[in-house]
């Protein structure tokens, strides 16, 4: 609008808004009944981890304790992303409380909010939408890096190679089927 090129950008704004909130109410309802919900959840084991490759980043020595299904970073990336969408959705549902949607015209005077409330709540989503933004360009940038790789591959086809998985997991913090014991994770020709 500002260079003057006019188009339904607010219209396309709150179906994507829509679309956003679909997709993270689909993810919670199937991470909760289909996937291990628990398993994003950071605990002891996992900061204990988190110190020692933190560690290990600044040229401290020790092992680094394998993972478990999600390594720490990934946690907390999650949970960055979680709540910067999730308050996106809040405020964005609030400000659609103030234009006419296929859902029913404005009504400004539903929530009895001050003009200088709703300028936090325009602040707080603008914020919020930020950083999710940038989040999505971190999550992009770590799924090209060559070293990581093997993760987007696991994303794209489901599993990883039982190599990876001994080489970055800990069978007792994340068992799978038929590969808990340590002796059925050595690689062929090795031991």
């Amino acid at each position: 609008p500002v260079i003057g090129i006019q188009f339904a950008w607010v219209t396309i704004h709150w179906i994507a808004g829509l679309v956003l909130t679909a997709t993270i109410l689909y993810h919670i309802i199937h991470a909760t009944f289909w996937q291990d919900f628990w398993a994003m959840w950071v605990n002891g084991a996992d900061i204990k981890a988190g110190i020692a490759e933190l560690g290990h980043m600044t040229g401290g020595k020790g092992d680094v304790p394998k993972a478990a299904k999600y390594p720490i970073d990934h946690k907390m990336f999650h949970h960055g992303a979680a709540v910067s969408g999730l308050t996106a959705i809040v405020t964005g549902i609030l400000m659609m409380l103030r234009i006419d949607t296929w859902f029913g015209a404005a009504n400004p005077y539903l929530l009895d909010i001050t003009d200088s409330s709703w300028g936090v709540v325009y602040v707080v989503h603008g914020v919020s939408g930020v950083a999710l933004f940038g989040l999505i360009i971190t999550h992009i940038y770590f799924a090209i890096r060559p070293d990581k790789w093997w993760i987007t591959k696991s994303m794209i086809y489901g599993f990883i190679s039982r190599d990876e998985y001994a080489k970055n997991f800990d069978p007792q913090r994340w068992p799978i089927d038929g590969a808990a014991a340590p002796e059925e994770l050595v690689p062929a020709g090795v031991g």
